[in-house]
């Protein structure tokens, strides 16, 4: 169950939108300091960075 409806229409803005759902985990999951070690906080700081790489012309894939 999500605590907020995911946004529609997002095709529609100027900007890239990108939506991943982290199964298994609580909100705030990569924000915990308890949890940074975990196989999905690692995915989602990766994943984050190389869509900021790649959204900022920094050439990291």
């Amino acid at each position: 169950m999500r605590a907020r409806p995911m946004p529609y229409g997002c095709a529609e803005r100027a900007f890239p939108v990108s939506a991943v759902r982290y199964q298994g985990v609580i909100h705030g999951f990569l924000t915990l300091n308890a949890l940074r070690g975990t196989c999905s906080a690692q995915e989602a700081i990766e994943q984050a960075a190389s869509f900021l790489a790649r959204a900022l012309g920094t050439g990291r894939s």
